[in-house]
């Protein structure tokens, strides 16, 4: 079928969208061309299986009074294109429906009118809502300040008393909304000025940052206006340890109050600050990391409940194993398994298994697992690789190691995907891997000087902190163990 484009994104809703949007093409209100709800009930009609159909086929189901020709299938592409707009409009309708925007643009279409009943009514209706919402965000405050104007305009003759208080009401809303919104981008731009490692100029980041320092109190009830305060301050390294701390006080005592946008954007502003503290060596993190992604699995954080990516799952059950919470691991491994794209689902549980078992000691049950690990990504590959030659030197098949890291390196040299700025702590990791099989081989047939000399020189170019090395860690601990065992 031709343009298979419009049909992916139409197999992509959900049964009650699909069902909505069949509702939607066959409304006269929306449309009047035949031929566009045509081609959708035939499309509609073949969902739930593949087939590829003729253009004849279609041209004839679409234009069922014309004979096919070659020469008018472009006829298809232009019904194609017709759906696409339909398809755009069903979405924005979507979206639209039962939000405060949707009651904003009736208030406003109401007050061109000189409807003033309907405007009264409606913004009544629109205040009540806003109250009764506990999650507020810049969505809510910058339609309602609009509305709030719109009433003004129509209600300011009647009542003149009120005109200062609804102006200030309207400026009040508009102020929420705009540092809601400049917050949060500075956020987003700051956070990849560090990634990129690049610079440039943010006008107003320090009045706001000061604006809100200086207002405490009166933002406080806002709750993702002192939320991103604190991400902002946090990635400027500014007092980033008590900032931090706030967050999380913040994530566990007030998470009701932000969307669900704000609630996984701030969550992952500290997930990410976990891990980068971790990396520079503070330890304690691990522990604030799992903690966090404990938080957000029971606040049905997005991430975790709606949109699991298998990085994610691997890297909560990761961190559960470091911290030797097994229990947790276990459990998260099987319950979330069904958050994930179903394509995914057995390699991630395979991969994240074999993960479990060996932090656990199980070395055989884990090279199993990982055998059944199938490379869909070069970082299947590498993670996987990098445990298996973990596994076969703790069941000390040393021999069967130096074959595997060989075609390791070679695997790691070969691939295209991964970036150099990549191979490297993987080259050395597996540099210092034959230094340590070295140093086990020499324990016991060489002097006590000469072993202690080749150790302590193997540590120190394990723990410089200048040196970029993949498993890290586990290499200082294997050192250790035979420099305690001699």
């Amino acid at each position: 079928m031709q343009d298979s484009k419009i049909i992916a994104h139409i197999r992509m809703l959900d049964a009650r969208e699909l069902n909505r949007f069949d509702d939607f093409v066959r409304s006269p209100f929306f449309h009047k061309h035949e031929p566009t709800r045509r081609l959708f009930e035939f499309i509609y009609a073949r969902m739930p299986y593949e087939k590829a159909a003729a253009d004849k086929e279609i041209y004839e189901y679409i234009f069922p009074n014309h004979e096919y020709e070659e020469s008018k299938k472009y006829r298809i592409a232009n019904v194609m294109s017709y759906l696409t707009d339909l398809l755009h409009r069903f979405l924005a309708q979507t979206a639209f429906e039962g939000t405060l925007t949707e009651k904003y643009c009736t208030i406003k279409a109401a007050q061109e009118r000189k409807m003033s009943d309907l405007v009264t009514k409606n913004f009544k209706k629109m205040r009540k809502e806003l109250e009764k919402k506990s999650d507020k965000g810049a969505t809510d405050y910058y339609p309602f300040s609009s509305a709030t104007e719109k009433f003004f305009l129509t209600d300011n003759r009647r009542r003149k008393k009120k005109n200062t208080e609804l102006l200030m009401e309207s400026m009040r809303y508009l102020d929420y909304a705009y540092l809601i919104r400049k917050l949060r981008y500075f956020a987003e731009l700051l956070s990849n000025q560090k990634i990129l490692n690049i610079e440039s100029n943010l006008p107003f980041l320090e009045l706001i940052l000061q604006a809100v320092a200086a207002n405490r109190e009166l933002y406080k009830p806002v709750t993702p206006i002192p939320a991103y305060y604190h991400v902002n301050m946090m990635i400027l390294g500014r007092n980033e340890t008590e900032n931090f701390a706030k967050l999380r006080r913040l994530l566990a005592d007030n998470y009701d109050k932000l969307s669900e946008k704000d609630l996984s954007e701030i969550y992952i502003y500290c997930i990410n600050f976990s891990v980068m503290q971790y990396n520079l060596g503070d330890t304690n993190y691990l522990a604030h990391l799992l903690e966090l992604f404990k938080n957000a699995i029971a606040q049905q954080v997005a991430f975790v409940h709606k949109n699991l990516q298998s990085t994610t799952y691997r890297n909560i059950i990761n961190t559960a194993c470091r911290l030797r919470d097994f229990a947790f691991a276990r459990e998260f491994l099987t319950v979330h398994k069904q958050y994930l794209p179903a394509a995914e689902q057995e390699n991630a549980f395979n991969f994240n298994t074999g993960n479990i078992e060996y932090s656990e000691g199980n070395y055989e049950k884990a090279l199993d697992f990982f055998r059944a690990v199938a490379f869909t990504d070069y970082s299947y590959a590498v993670n996987t690789k990098s445990i298996q030659i973990r596994c076969l030197y703790e069941l000390e098949e040393y021999e069967y190691l130096l074959n595997f890291c060989e075609s390791f390196r070679l695997f790691i040299l070969r691939n295209k995907q991964i970036a150099t700025y990549k191979k490297k702590p993987l080259f050395a990791f597996l540099k210092f891997l034959q230094k340590l099989l070295k140093l086990k081989t020499e324990a016991g047939f060489v002097g006590r000087k000469a072993f202690e000399k080749n150790a302590e020189t193997l540590l120190t170019h394990l723990t410089d902190p200048k040196q970029t090395l993949a498993n890290k860690e586990w290499l200082v601990e294997k050192t250790r163990e035979i420099v305690d065992a001699d």
